[in-house]
């Protein structure tokens, strides 16, 4: 997952970035750093950045 994927996946939402976190079950600093390109998502929250965007249909998996 890029972080523009990311970044898209969480305004998609309409979430800060401390509500995605809550939302996907990580610090504020861990998705901060993947937006910015800083640190990729552990396999862990990869498989909870999918049950997320499985809640927007819409939003393709190809563009990750």
């Amino acid at each position: 997952m890029t972080p523009a994927y990311i970044r898209a996946l969480r305004q998609r939402f309409g979430d800060s970035q401390e509500d995605f976190a809550r939302r996907v079950g990580v610090s504020l600093r861990a998705v901060w750093s993947w937006e910015a390109g800083q640190s990729r998502p552990s396999r862990m929250a990869l498989d909870r950045l999918d049950q997320v965007r499985r809640h927007l249909p819409e939003f393709s998996r190809a563009e990750a």
